[in-house]
């Protein structure tokens, strides 16, 4: 099964290309400034389509990196708009598990430091996908981060959590806090 969440964004217009895939356009702003929770609203549509380009879009040294042995981040692409940036972040299941673990989107300074956050809880806008998956389940989500909270931050940083356990080790890719974040440098602006 393969799944595209577009969360976090005030407007889209929304076209059906046929066979299923759907595509989601940004016509608006996004988020609400540097508040940390910002206002969310998602569609889920089939993206067998989406996930191909996503994935030779993705650093080699990133791609396929795994959070310990439970999910494999197969893509992260992150697109310039003009109100901010789109991250595009395609996921797998490595085996079954629940999706109840807390991805935490952190835009960070060099050295570091949190400047805001964008944190959304696993599988919170797809309903349609039973917890626990089946190893194999692929999904996209896209995380939009507007101009006011990249003030200063230089890279997204990845990292996944569940209150009751550790953060999930990540295996490959440039890396902070002891292996715990994946950092991916933010594109300039245009």
């Amino acid at each position: 099964m393969l799944l595209y969440t577009v969360q976090d964004m005030k407007q889209w217009v929304v076209r059906r290309l046929g066979c299923g895939v759907i595509v989601a356009t940004l016509v608006g702003g996004c988020g609400r400034g540097t508040d940390s929770s910002p206002a969310k609203a998602a569609i889920t549509v089939d993206a067998a389509a989406v996930l191909p380009p996503l994935i030779e879009r993705t650093d080699a040294e990133i791609r396929n990196a795994m959070f310990d042995d439970r999910f494999r981040l197969l893509a992260a692409a992150i697109d310039r708009t003009s109100s901010g940036v789109l991250l595009h972040a395609g996921w797998e299941a490595a085996t079954d598990t629940a999706l109840d673990r807390l991805i935490c989107v952190h835009m960070v300074d060099a050295t570091g430091k949190i400047l805001a956050g964008a944190d959304y809880k696993q599988a919170q806008f797809q309903p349609q996908l039973s917890s626990p998956v089946k190893a194999g389940t692929r999904w996209v989500d896209d995380v939009a981060v507007d101009n006011t909270r990249l003030a200063g931050a230089v890279r997204i940083a990845l990292c996944m959590y569940h209150e009751t356990e550790s953060h999930l080790l990540i295996d490959r890719g440039p890396r902070d806090w002891k292996n715990l974040r994946l950092l991916l440098p933010i594109p300039p602006a245009k």
